[in-house]
């Protein structure tokens, strides 16, 4: 079994455990299974117990409270007979997100209050172009950032896992790929959504293509084939709500103001929670209309992925992808985040369920790697609001 790599400063002894292995090598198999044999109920009181101490802490303990779970998970996913560890700390996460906090959100801040307080220009209106302009500039890093906070997670995570001793790696620059899903993303707004297959596709390889394990680098062929049906018929449905649901709206607004009168206070609060449940209702219809489109994409990511020679499978179907995805979006937003640790559960049990890893997958003929990661954890995900397990 793999050395333990727990931060010695940080205690984790109330963490639930996977099972102990032998500290021989097992004899391999001929069929590498991925297993997760971690339970709901253990994840439960870690994360209630998480939710207690970001009370108390005012929500700085969220960083260790996230390693903590990180090391349940990893450390009840196993191939074969050896568990996974994850090496990484709260203290690593912490420091990067104030990095990020006193390097983008400070300066940023500290210029809308000064716009705000002490106007640089004599007239209101330039005043408020200005103050639109820096939003505006304020977005745009942000969306740019939201990608290069994707590849340093991914990175970070990546780096912090180990099996049989081995850790992951991944190389490449984040701000090469925030470039590349950036571009791509503003490609897929000018085109309506429809080089988002060939743009998920792109990123997907580009990511698997810099990750490895030990001294061996996955190598991924993803492409978009079979792809744009299924997203078609996503498209197709999400358009249609979006229809639907924002001509009722305008039909609101247009019907009051040919009434010859303007919308009262009481009117303009309903338009706004109307516009508010047109967004959620957006988001339902995508997460009810794109599990076809998700599956195929998996399907793809996995089938053409190869490491060592050998090759992966994805075996779930459209209808057992909705039994994941809708119950667990459902769950979210109706207990508010509550039923998080739950939906954790059922995602590592589905996945270990169906990936399946090739019987030509030479996994025990790893060789330790060079790459030990980055010095700091994944902060800039939780500053971009993307900071999952």
């Amino acid at each position: 079994m793999a050395v333990s790599h727990l931060d010695e400063q940080e205690n984790f002894s109330d963490i639930p455990k996977g099972p102990k292995t032998a500290t021989a090598k097992p004899v391999p198999t001929d069929r590498p299974e991925l297993v997760y044999d971690g339970k709901a109920s253990e994840i439960l009181i870690l994360f209630l117990t998480n939710v207690v101490l970001n009370i108390l802490t005012l929500g700085f303990y969220r960083f260790w409270g996230k390693t903590r779970i990180r090391r349940y998970i990893w450390s009840h996913m196993r191939v074969g007979d050896d568990r996974f560890e994850y090496c990484g700390t709260g203290l690593e996460i912490f420091v990067s997100f104030m990095i990020i906090l006193v390097v983008f959100y400070a300066p940023f801040i500290g210029l809308v209050t000064w716009m705000t307080v002490d106007p640089p220009y004599d007239t209101p209106q330039a005043n408020i172009i200005m103050l639109n302009l820096v939003f505006l500039v304020g977005f745009l890093i942000i969306f740019f950032l939201y990608y290069v906070a994707i590849f340093a997670a991914y990175r970070y995570r990546v780096s912090r896992t180990i099996w049989r001793g081995l850790r992951g790696n991944m190389w490449g620059s984040p701000w090469i790929y925030g470039c590349i899903g950036a571009g791509l993303g503003m490609l897929n707004v000018l085109s309506l959504g429809w080089t988002k297959p060939w743009a998920d596709a792109v990123v997907f390889r580009y990511r698997m293509q810099r990750a490895g394990m030990g001294d061996a680098p996955f190598l991924s062929r993803m492409g978009c084939g079979g792809m744009y049906v299924p997203y078609l018929v996503a498209w197709m449905i999400t358009a249609v709500v979006v229809v639907a649901a924002y001509s009722v709206l305008i039909s609101l607004i247009v019907g009051e103001l040919q009434a010859g009168r303007p919308p009262s206070k009481e009117q303009l609060a309903w338009i706004q929670y109307a516009n508010l449940f047109g967004y959620l209702l957006i988001l339902l219809a995508w997460q009810l209309a794109s599990p076809w489109y998700k599956k195929v994409m998996m399907h793809n990511i996995a089938g053409t992925l190869r490491f060592r020679g050998g090759g992966f499978r994805a075996g779930f179907t459209t209808g057992q992808l909705y039994w994941l995805k809708i119950p667990n979006f459902l769950l979210l937003l109706f207990t508010l985040g509550l039923a998080f640790p739950y939906t954790i559960h059922r995602t590592a049990k589905f996945t270990a369920r169906h990936i399946s890893i090739g019987n030509d997958v030479d996994i025990f003929g790893l060789r330790r790697g060079e790459a030990d990661g980055p010095r700091f954890g994944d902060g800039l995900a939780e500053f971009v609001g993307i900071g999952g397990l």
